[in-house]
């Protein structure tokens, strides 16, 4: 049976909630899961684990192909929060501003807040998972650490991928990009943003030192800057970048550092709008990745080119 969360829900410090393969989590308008303990979410390739918003009704006026976003808040991994894991779990149609008492709480589908136990294991890890139609962010970070692999995050109203005022994070054969919709514009804001530090006012901003390493990863969309890197220099910073698809007029600033990166050209993804980012035999990033030891399988399960692999979560096969 499916759950349905109506009002907020909370994973309390010290505790664990595992949400094995198969499960469906409907979320009420206004709502979310808050996490001060550890999630983990074991789903497998034949039967993820989905959130999604509680409303029906869209598919008898809209069809099934499209999901709304906003229908619901996301996950919200707060500072305590520590060893949160997520596989093979689909999220869509959040991304909403909620309530929490009386304080607003703003959009993401999956916010992790500052790594504040820094025991040397990510604060949340998150494999062969797909993020998609959230209403702002889709991954939002401060101050955090993470480690991305196998992932699509596409079609948000706002930044896909957010990973502001430092951190830690590793990115590897993700697909992360928008182009916009009937019900999501996109006009302001870039695909991915990386930088080490966040804007409190007009004048002000604070930071931290950010470590960030992304690898045959694919960050396209229909703006001219969809790949965003920027710091300021009172926090170290280090940025690296290897054998990935981007989109940024500009090319790669001259502080982030990398080799083997393909600037500008379309990925050539089979249908977006059936949600299919599969790529297209011609595709640039067919055969240009590198190897990743550890990771052997794609999104669809099936195993990467040992030799010359695909960039984005989908190896290619003809």
């Amino acid at each position: 049976r499916p759950y349905v969360n109506m009002r907020n829900a909370l994973v309390d410090l010290g505790q664990t909630l595992t949400i094995p393969a198969g499960v469906r989590v409907y979320v009420h308008q206004d709502s979310r899961l808050y996490v001060r303990g550890t999630l983990k979410i074991q789903g497998t390739k034949e039967d993820s684990v989905v959130f999604q918003g509680d409303r029906l009704d869209p598919l008898v006026w809209i069809g099934d192909y499209l999901d709304i976003p906003g229908q619901w808040g996301g996950i919200y991994f707060t500072d305590e929060s520590y060893n949160n894991e997520i596989d093979y779990a689909v999220f869509k149609n959040g991304g909403a501003v909620t309530k929490l008492g009386d304080r607003m709480v703003e959009g993401g589908t999956i916010q992790v807040d500052r790594d504040t136990v820094r025991n040397g294991i990510p604060k949340l890890r998150i494999k062969n998972t797909v993020i998609r139609s959230s209403q702002t962010r889709g991954l939002l970070a401060y101050t955090s650490t993470i480690h991305a692999e196998n992932c699509r995050i596409v079609e948000c109203g706002q930044e896909n991928v957010a990973l502001v005022e430092g951190g830690d994070y590793k990115l590897d054969y993700c697909t992360i990009g928008t182009y916009g919709s009937t019900y999501l514009s996109h006009s302001e804001y870039g695909s991915m943003v990386v930088q080490n530090y966040r804007p409190i006012s007009q004048t002000e901003y604070v930071g931290a030192p950010l470590q960030a390493q992304i690898r045959n990863c694919i960050v396209y969309g229909s703006l001219e800057y969809e790949a965003i890197f920027d710091y300021r220099p009172e926090y170290p910073v280090s940025i690296v970048v290897n054998n990935s698809l981007l989109r940024n007029k500009d090319g790669v600033p001259a502080f982030v550092t990398g080799s083997g990166n393909i600037l500008n050209q379309d990925p050539m993804f089979k249908d977006r709008a059936t949600d299919d980012y599969h790529l297209l035999p011609g595709s640039p990033a067919i055969g240009k990745g590198i190897v990743l030891p550890g990771i052997t399988k794609d999104l669809d399960g099936y195993t990467r080119d040992g030799v010359a692999p695909t960039i984005g979560c989908f190896e290619y096969r003809e």
